[in-house]
């Protein structure tokens, strides 16, 4: 733990006084403070289920916004998703993730989570970070050599192939890209993203825990006890 000054030490001994005799009964931060807080923490990468392959969703920038007459965070992710099949990647694009949560504040943890999570919408960003393999691109890394020597198939061969070599599940999976369609193959995953989002708040994955180099973090995770959502603003409460 870093050697407090003496200014330190006289600025907490203060605000320690003013908390106890009710001078200061709440300290508040508003969106931009709170974006600033938590840019700092990204990115932050997650794994999401994929069919014989692996998936990971990486939050690069995060949007938060307090509706003034709401007690709830609306927050705008943008992220990156990919996609890899025997270590290749195949697909890859941008995202915008936007949720809506309740912040709760644990004071044995000192830290903020997000309660009430709901997805509500995730858009596919067309710009130049997208990658979709071709399909002959993706036949040739899930053919197995031998049969891929041998035969001079079809794509339509191809997925049959991999149907009798994998599960019914991959196979429908690996079909998707038959379409050359982004969007399609996003919206095959959108249920497996929402699930993971909320799966992670609800773990306490999702959370900002007080930074004891902040001096208003660092008091409040000493003596706060609660967090409140009003008028556009978080309130970090003394009792």
């Amino acid at each position: 733990m870093p050697v407090q000054t003496w200014k330190e030490k006289f600025q907490w001994l203060i605000a320690k006084l003013l908390i106890r005799f009710k001078r200061i009964k709440q300290v508040s931060f508003t969106a931009k403070q709170l974006n600033s807080m938590l840019s700092a923490q990204l990115p932050e990468s997650f794994s999401i289920n994929i069919p014989g392959g692996k998936g990971g969703l990486t939050v690069l920038k995060i949007n938060l916004s307090i509706p003034p007459e709401q007690n709830v965070f609306n927050i705008e992710l943008f992220c990156g998703f990919s996609v890899k099949a025997k270590g290749t990647l195949i697909y890859r694009t941008h995202l915008f993730v936007f949720v809506s949560a309740v912040p709760v504040y644990n004071p044995s943890t000192t830290a903020i989570s997000l309660s009430q999570v709901n997805v509500v919408d995730i858009v596919l960003v067309k710009d130049k970070f997208s990658v979709l393999r071709d399909t002959r691109f993706l036949m040739s890394k899930l053919v197995p050599s031998p049969i891929k020597n041998l035969l001079n198939t079809t794509i339509k061969a191809s997925i049959g192939v991999i149907a009798t070599t994998t599960t019914n599940e991959i196979a429908e999976y690996f079909a998707l890209y038959l379409s050359g369609s982004k969007q399609l193959i996003l919206d095959y995953h959108r249920k497996d993203i929402e699930k993971q989002l909320i799966k992670l708040a609800e773990q306490g994955d999702l959370q900002y825990k007080m930074n004891a180099d902040v001096f208003e973090e660092k008091i409040f995770a000493a003596l706060g006890q609660e967090i409140r959502v009003e008028n556009g603003l978080l309130l970090f409460i003394f009792h």
